[in-house]
């Protein structure tokens, strides 16, 4: 049996979809496939709108809407391409796309409608650029989801990276471990452990739900062999977007073993809109896990910047600017002031005044 769901029909006869969806999700499959390995879509709720698994990956009459615009290449990957698949966008990383193949099409992905345009990159032609740039001391394998190689061409990658002696790390980006953890298998954790460099396996993860007893087992034994574990969220309108959803992922990904990394703005991307969160409704969101979770628990939120000009930290506004001091904003609605250095005012209860003088 094929472990995929690639079309809206076999998602209509096993009960997903309604006639109405059904015929939503016909048409939208022309332009963006479907792919939802049997594994991930078992997570999910039938007959819930709302069920955050089916929401990112059941087709929606949103993704080809005429008024919700978007980029095709929303942040740059285009003009950061040094070669066929190499990404040189930060001076000391350079990102290797081995595959444009993915275990699931994520409806919100940036990259959707990339994937049958985008060039990969080769041993060959990744090699002769990390040897003429030294200055190059990590290295991204990303797609697609470089996993979805087969375990000889995986080999084949290390072995090529961990040929260039200035090369300190190797970074996986995945979604495997999540949607199809059987990856994970005796011959994977062979290579994995066999690595010379230092490893690190970044796992995309959104929703509390995803994070299975098959997930944990994988992140304790990655641990167990030495292998860094972080994750990288997207904010997603519907899926994720409130301190309490995002607060127990978090919480529950570090005690697994998992350092929570990003927590990415959707980027602006055709297809994808939909799924967009307010840049200061997200900042509200993660203020709200302070003192929610501990601090180790909270990724860092981030914009990347369209047009290719890199990822940025958004401020999570606990701290105001007021004429020279700081408003910041402390447990259970408690606010106080401090001055640029926070030395010597002390906080205060909250009474709002018009304007601060400069301490």
């Amino acid at each position: 049996m094929n472990v995929f769901i690639t079309n809206s029909d076999q998602l209509h006869q096993l009960g997903y979809l309604d006639e109405e969806s059904y015929r939503v999700s016909k048409h939208v499959e022309e332009l963006y496939p479907i792919k939802i390995p049997y594994y991930y879509l078992e997570l999910a709720q039938k007959n819930d709108s709302r069920c955050p698994i089916l929401l990112q990956c059941v087709p929606s009459s949103a993704e080809i809407a005429a008024n919700m615009g978007g980029m095709d290449d929303p942040i740059g990957d285009n003009a950061h391409e040094v070669e066929p698949g190499l990404l040189h966008r930060y001076p000391n990383r350079l990102l290797i796309i081995p595959t444009r193949e993915c275990f699931a099409y994520c409806r919100f992905c940036f990259r959707k409608n990339l994937k049958e345009r985008g060039q990969i990159a080769t041993t060959s032609n990744a090699l002769r650029y990390l040897e003429k740039h030294p200055e190059i001391t990590e290295v991204i394998l990303s797609g697609g989801d470089p996993l979805f190689l087969t375990d000889s061409v995986l080999a084949d990658w290390f072995s090529t990276i961990e040929s260039q002696p200035a090369i300190e790390r190797l970074r996986i980006h995945t979604r495997a471990p999540v949607v199809f953890p059987s990856r994970f298998d005796e011959s994977l954790y062979a290579i994995l452990k066999a690595a010379q460099k230092l490893v690190t396996i970044s796992i995309h993860i959104n929703h509390p739900k995803e994070l299975t007893k098959e997930l944990k087992g994988i992140l304790v034994r990655l641990r167990r062999m030495g292998i860094l574990t972080v994750s990288q969220t997207v904010l997603l309108r519907g899926v994720n977007d409130s301190s309490e959803i995002l607060g127990l992922l978090f919480d529950s990904l570090l005690s697994a073993g998992c350092t929570p990394y990003y927590l990415h703005q959707l980027d602006s991307v055709r297809g994808g809109n939909h799924f967009a969160c307010k840049i200061s409704d997200g900042a509200k969101i993660v203020s709200g896990l302070w003192g929610l979770i501990a601090g180790a628990a909270i990724p860092t939120y981030v914009v990347d910047i369209p047009g290719g000009w890199g990822k940025v930290p958004v401020d999570i506004q606990r701290c105001e600017n007021k004429n020279g001091s700081y408003k910041v904003h402390g447990l259970d609605g408690y606010i106080g002031f401090v001055d640029d250095i926070i030395s010597t005012r002390r906080g205060e209860p909250y009474e709002e005044e018009e304007t601060l003088e400069p301490l």
